[in-house]
């Protein structure tokens, strides 16, 4: 298993070379010990060899002699002349102590055995074959006579010509192998193996002899071999002649006795490796602890860098390169603190104004919890630069960026003790003020007035900035930071649409705040279930004297929410940019209810209220007429109704748009008229076939001349520029004779009907004349005053 930690494979890494170097060095010297050892016990062998020579040629000098004084006796040769038997058993007796040999063989010339002590009655033809005729000289050899070996000498019988042949031989027994052990000190084996496969005779000195006795002389070589021996032959007869045996002698030394001798040497060539191992590993410990002492150091250095922690200094004082290394560590961690202070600072404050972001006066706030759970009462103050867009706008971004940052500073000089301020939005500075009631309000506000009633001067201009505040304390307002900037916000608004300078919250003011951001979570998901649902209003034409038409409108029940009007989510759903799948719900269901209406006999305009959004983008309302002439309706069927604000925001795209199903029979108006600042002028221009005065104008031109006046001129001017004109609102009698008498077109209005569903308006037309009888009543009642 590879270590984890560098100083570990270090030490492995050292350990193993110098374990290597140690175990191969020690494995040679080893194998040179044994190597040395087979080389002595070889040249012993060498030497016990010579010895073993000497001796059989000594064993073959002392048969000489005795055969010779044998042959050279007088009465020996008469009894071998007389070539009588007995005669010659009697002189051989006669020098038996003499030639004390254990075998004798007489010969005559023709080299036929005379007499022989051996019980074989024939001599082997290699004894025959080793007797001299030429030179007459006495032989000596080796020869297996009677399955048994012997050493041999043939001595001739001169007298003086040769009569005979003697041969006497000493058998090679296990004595004679015993004095040879002895006087080589070796153990000595005789082999005597055939040619041919012959049986083989095996008699050693050996104490495993019986396991050798069937293994010719290269098997009993290999085995002795196998068993660490060392073994020399020492061939005494080599015949090549056809069933001849082969006769060696082999000499034997242990090999494993002679490495036992050396057992003490390797055992402390073992102990010296042992030790030099265990040395190299203490040298290899503090030579891994030396370098890598120093790179733990840096290590441990490193890590406290990474949590944080940069006011240690490293100093390794090792001599080596790696105090260069600690020196650029030591650097890097001064490097790393700055740029992280930097970094931080960075995102804790605001880079332009270099005030606290919204994020670090949060955590600014919690702390001021901590610290003070006594005393949890603060307030929050948004002040927001109001005329900074205008100032942008007029002098470009770096000047008013300029303006804000100068506008900062003053701020923050004018905030007391404890208290913060910090940039939350483009042109937003919260305030924390700390143990502030709403009592002090004033207070504060005088301060910042002193310090923002003296003009800024940027690049030589002077910038008067108009300071706007919303006020929300804690514990009376909530302890929720988001809460307390939310309802800071609502009272910004507050102050904001009243023309104040500052407001402060009050308790509830959120409601509907809250209810609008339920509804814009709701919105998307309620037109998938279909809980909407279209409401008609009648429209009467004063002039035909019916209905001529009826105004869709969207209402929205919702399981949730309750009851949602349309002041509450159209405005939502134009913000949220659902406005037109809204609008496409409305004339999907606005044209269905008029193919029934159709269907039923009923034929009446109505219209449908589009947001400016949807007029302003290309292809909305030529996907509506393409709707309704898909449906077999009547291009005028259907009137797009349009405010005039939606259609002055953009005149030219709302032109451009309107322009192209106008041309194709589908009737525009323009509603709520009177809530904007157009004029009928500006709409001259657009393509507009109708005007609806917004029930603001209608409704109280029973009361105030004011009101009739300006009703009167828009009902004349729009007259004059070719305009039908609805008024909405109407409720009272008296104010549908006004309208009457200004010549108002068309009446809508809770007097005819309130809205109701398409099932309702069905029947209303189906009895329009009494439905309608009251409104007819009221119009030719004041026809006649």
């Amino acid at each position: 298993m590879i270590p984890n930690s560098l100083a570990g494979r270090l030490l492995a890494l050292l350990v193993g070379l110098l374990g290597a170097a140690l175990l191969a060095s020690t494995v040679a010297a080893l194998r040179a010990a044994n190597a040395n050892v087979t080389t002595l016990v070889s040249s012993e062998l060498e030497v016990r060899d010579r010895i073993a020579r000497f001796a059989l040629a000594q064993r073959a000098e002392s048969l000489e002699e005795r055969v010779g004084v044998v042959t050279a006796d007088f009465a020996f040769k008469a009894a071998v002349a007389s070539n009588d038997r007995n005669t010659v058993l009697s002189a051989l007796a006669n020098h038996g102590e003499r030639l004390n040999a254990d075998l004798a063989i007489l010969l005559d010339t023709d080299r036929s055995i005379v007499l022989t002590s051996a019980d074989a009655q024939e001599v082997p033809a290699s004894l025959l074959t080793g007797i001299d005729t030429n030179s007459l000289k006495t032989t000596t050899m080796l020869e297996v006579v009677d399955s048994r070996p012997y050493q041999l000498v043939i001595s001739p019988v001169l007298a003086p010509a040769p009569i005979g042949w003697l041969v006497i031989g000493d058998e090679v027994d296990q004595e004679t192998l015993s004095e040879l052990a002895q006087l080589t000190n070796a153990d000595v084996s005789l082999v005597v193996s055939g040619q041919a496969a012959e049986a083989t005779k095996f008699t050693s000195t050996l104490a495993f002899a019986e396991e050798l006795a069937a293994l010719k002389l290269d098997d009993a070589v290999e085995a002795l071999r196998d068993r660490g021996w060392l073994t020399r032959p020492l061939p005494l007869k080599v015949d090549a002649t056809a069933n001849a045996t082969r006769t060696d002698l082999l000499l034997s030394l242990s090999l494993d006795a002679a490495l036992a001798e050396y057992n003490p040497l390797r055992m402390q060539l073992i102990a010296i490796a042992l030790i030099a191992l265990v040395l190299a590993i203490l040298l290899a410990l503090g030579a891994s602890r030396w370098i890598t002492g120093p790179v733990k150091n840096m290590v441990t250095a490193a890590q406290r860098i990474a949590n944080g922690e940069y006011s240690y200094h490293l100093e390794l004082n090792s001599g080596t390169e790696l105090d260069t290394l600690a020196e650029a560590l030591s650097v890097m961690q001064d490097t790393v603190a700055e740029r992280e202070s930097r970094i931080q600072h960075q995102a804790q404050h605001d880079l332009l104004t270099q005030l606290p972001n919204r994020n670090y006066m949060y955590t600014l706030y919690q702390r001021y919890l901590r610290e003070n759970p006594s005393r949890a009462s603060f307030g929050l103050a948004l002040m927001e630069l109001e005329n900074l867009p205008q100032v942008r706008d007029l002098y470009g971004s770096e000047f008013s960026d300029e303006v804000l940052r100068s506008a900062s500073e003053r701020v923050t000089r004018s905030l007391r003790r404890g208290d913060m301020a910090g940039r939350v939005g483009d042109q937003q500075i919260l305030l924390f003020l700390q143990g502030l009631s709403p009592d002090e309000t004033d207070s504060v506000i005088e301060k910042i007035k002193e310090q923002s009633d003296e003009p800024l001067l940027i690049n030589g201009v002077p910038v008067r900035p108009e300071l706007r505040l919303g006020f929300s304390f804690s514990p009376g307002h909530g302890t929720d930071f988001d809460d307390l900037q939310r309802r800071a916000q609502l009272a910004l608004s507050l102050a904001r649409s009243q023309g104040q300078e500052f407001a402060v919250y009050a308790l509830g003011q959120d409601e509907s705040h809250l209810r609008q951001i339920r509804i814009a979570n709701r919105l998307q998901e309620a037109i998938g279930e279909d809980v909407f649902h279209l409401l008609y209003q009648p429209k009467f034409s004063i002039g035909e004297r019916r209905i001529n038409g009826a105004e869709a409108l969207i209402r929205w029940d919702d399981p949730e929410l309750g009851q949602v009007f349309p002041d509450e989510f159209i405005t939502i759903a134009e913000q949220t940019g659902i406005i037109s799948k809204l609008s496409e719900w409305v004339v999907a269901r606005v044209i269905e209810d008029q193919v029934n209406l159709r269907k039923a006999g009923i034929d009446i305009a109505i219209s449908v209220n589009l947001s400016g959004l949807d007029v302003l983008q290309d292809g909305f309302v030529d996907g509506i007429l393409e709707d309704v002439q898909s449906a077999g309706l009547p291009v005028d069927s259907v009137v797009l109704e349009v405010t005039e604000t939606a259609m002055m925001a953009d005149a030219d795209s709302a032109r451009r748009n309107m322009e192209r199903v106008e041309k194709l029979g589908m009737r525009i108006s323009i509603d709520d008229y009177g809530t904007g600042f157009s004029s009928l002028a500006q709409l001259r221009s657009l393509p507009v076939r109708e005007l609806k005065l917004d029930r603001s104008l209608v409704d109280t031109i029973d009361e105030e001349l004011g009101d009739r006046l300006i009703v009167r001129s828009t009902i004349d001017m729009a007259h004059h520029l070719g305009l039908e004109v609805v008024a909405e609102g109407v409720e009272t009698a008296a104010i549908l004779a006004l309208l009457r008498d200004m010549h108002c077109d068309v009446i809508q209005g809770y007097l005819l009907a309130k809205p109701m569903t398409v099932n309702a308006l069905g029947e209303l037309l189906e009895q329009e004349s009494r439905n309608t009888a009251h409104i007819t009543e009221t119009l030719d009642h004041h026809a006649g005053l």
